[in-house]
Formats: C-alpha cells, sequence, structure tokens
C-alpha cells in the first residue's frame, strides 16, 4: 500500500461553470499547478494577462541581450580616419574590370555597404569640387566612368533644384516687398487727400 494521501477538491465558480476535480497528494509542485489552475478557472482574463506580460518580459530580456552581441560592423557610425580612407581606396584600386565589390570591402573594413557607398560618393565629390573631371576621378580611383557620371549628375542636380528654391523663395519675398510698397504708397494718397 502507498502511504500517499490523496484529497478531492473540488471547486466550483460562478455562471455554473463545470466543477473541477483534482486529486493532489500534497507535492509542492503541484500546489503551484493547482493556484495556476484556480487562477486560470476563476480569474480566466487576469491569469492570461499576467502569463502574456510574463512571457512578453522574457521575450524582452531575451532581446536585450542578445543585441549587447551587434549585428552591426565594429566601426558602424564611427567617423572615417584618414587610414580608413587610404585603405577604401587601396581595395578600389585593387578592384577587378572597376566593379566594386562593397559586401567584401565592407566586411574587411568593418563598415556597412552603405557606409562604403557613400564614402566612395565623398571621394568622387572631393576631387570633383577640387576641380577634376570625371574620367580622371574614374581613373584615379578605379570606379566605372558611368558610375562617376551618375554621383556627379544627380549632385548637380540636387544643387540646382537647391538653387532654384531659393530663387523661387527670394522671389516671392522680393514680390511682397514690392505689394508693400505699393500699399504704403497709396495708404499715403489716401491720407493725402483727406
Amino acid at each position: 500500500m502507498s502511504s500517499k494521501t490523496s484529497k478531492n477538491i473540488v471547486k466550483t465558480s460562478k455562471h455554473n461553470e463545470p466543477k473541477i476535480s483534482i486529486i493532489m497528494d500534497g507535492n509542492t509542485k503541484e500546489l503551484d499547478e493547482l493556484e495556476k489552475l484556480d487562477k486560470l478557472v476563476l480569474e480566466p482574463k487576469t491569469f492570461y494577462k499576467s502569463k502574456l506580460i510574463e512571457e512578453t518580459n522574457d521575450l524582452y530580456d531575451e532581446l536585450e541581450n542578445a543585441s549587447s552581441v551587434s549585428l552591426k560592423p565594429k566601426n558602424y557610425g564611427n567617423k572615417w580616419t584618414d587610414d580608413d580612407k587610404k585603405q577604401l581606396l587601396d581595395f578600389l584600386k585593387k578592384g577587378k574590370n572597376q566593379e566594386i565589390n562593397y559586401s567584401e570591402i565592407a566586411d574587411k573594413l568593418g563598415r556597412s555597404e552603405g557606409g562604403i557607398k557613400g564614402e566612395i560618393k565623398k571621394m568622387i565629390m572631393t576631387r570633383y569640387l577640387n576641380g577634376a573631371e570625371a574620367d580622371i576621378i574614374a581613373t584615379e580611383l578605379n570606379i566605372q566612368y558611368k558610375f562617376v557620371k551618375i554621383i556627379i549628375k544627380t549632385y548637380i542636380d540636387n544643387e540646382i533644384v537647391n538653387d532654384i528654391n531659393n530663387l523661387e523663395k527670394e522671389n516671392k519675398f522680393l514680390k511682397l516687398k514690392m505689394e508693400n510698397i505699393e500699399l504704403r504708397k497709396m495708404i499715403a494718397k489716401l491720407n493725402y487727400k483727406k
């Protein structure tokens, strides 16, 4: 014969919900399970809400721990040093057929592909604004001439748009100033006639 003691626990709830019978043998773990079951039966909304919050907090903790192991490259967001720029230039010069392997360069420099592209654009524009022609820039950086022209054209287009916007603003301002002068003249005439 077993020395375990069995008890029948019957719980009823409001609204004539079914009765639940649980047999427990005094084991602490089973008592915890019984408490959870009580909460589930007697307070289902509260139980599920607290369970959801608990699980959400656990996931949040996991994400926080995972974010400490960064997926970003080691130099992500850091300012480009002269040494970084020299290494990028060396990678460009070693490239084959003037094709740029952004992911390979990014891996080796600890940068993102976007960072590599941005720095190459800066290199092109710095040379262009200092008077270098597109074909010389393409040769110097070992980049396709067409790519250099696109970067320069995009820059010029953006500058033209900015200049046009500024001119339009200035024109509107001058127009308002002229209207203001005309209104003052009209007011002065009206005041003079009185």
